[in-house]
């Protein structure tokens, strides 16, 4: 199988692609669906600004608390929130190190410096990543354009060249609509059977 020559780089998402993440309805005690949750989240003015690093922790959790309809304060969110993450997907170094050295490997990620602290030391699979693009230095989020915009500009290359995954549709529909090839995966072995559909990997 040839490779993808129309690509250039791959550009992947953390929570949900490489990183495991607990069930949020269980983690923070939400009766809705998962895509209902993920969708609330994102459009949430009080994430979007804690995630572009405009927010203080302790006023993001009470303002969580408050807009989720949580019975509980913000430092119990806050809790809550810093054990949403489930570590690496086993496998993820082993995925990375089989894409060809052509592609260059980049991270786009909606993130806080807190749950960053904890990606910084546990994930190994971060010395493999050629750039990242993390929303809480950039002052930008997903699924605005200009973070797209932002991202074809520092990588060097048009949207048309870059693989981007990500287990959101809301900032998968984004991405294409800013031009990328937009995926959806959601854990190793769906980013695996992406990527062999884009034959970066054979």
């Amino acid at each position: 199988m040839s490779a993808n020559a129309s690509v250039k780089v791959v550009l992947f998402d953390l929570g949900g692609v490489l990183l495991k993440l607990h069930d949020p309805q269980t983690t923070f005690g939400l009766p809705i669906e998962d895509y209902d949750f993920h969708a609330r989240w994102i459009a949430s003015p009080t994430v979007r600004a804690y995630e572009r690093g405009e927010l203080a922790a302790s006023v993001f959790g009470e303002n969580m608390a408050v807009e989720l309809e949580l019975n509980i304060d913000g430092t119990e969110f806050m809790r809550r929130f810093d054990s949403w993450l489930d570590g690496v997907f086993p496998g993820v170094d082993e995925l990375i190190d089989r894409i060809p050295r052509q592609y260059k490997k980049a991270v786009l990620s909606n993130i806080n410096d807190l749950h960053w602290q904890y990606v910084a030391e546990n994930a190994s699979f971060l010395k493999r990543i050629d750039q990242l693009f993390l929303s809480f230095e950039l002052g930008m989020t997903k699924p605005d354009a200009e973070i797209f915009a932002h991202v074809c500009e520092a990588l060097q290359c048009e949207p048309g060249q870059i693989l981007f995954v990500d287990d959101n549709p809301v900032n998968v529909r984004a991405g294409a609509e800013a031009g990328l090839q937009a995926v959806l995966a959601r854990g190793v072995q769906q980013v695996e059977a992406a990527l062999l559909a884009a034959k970066i990997l054979s």
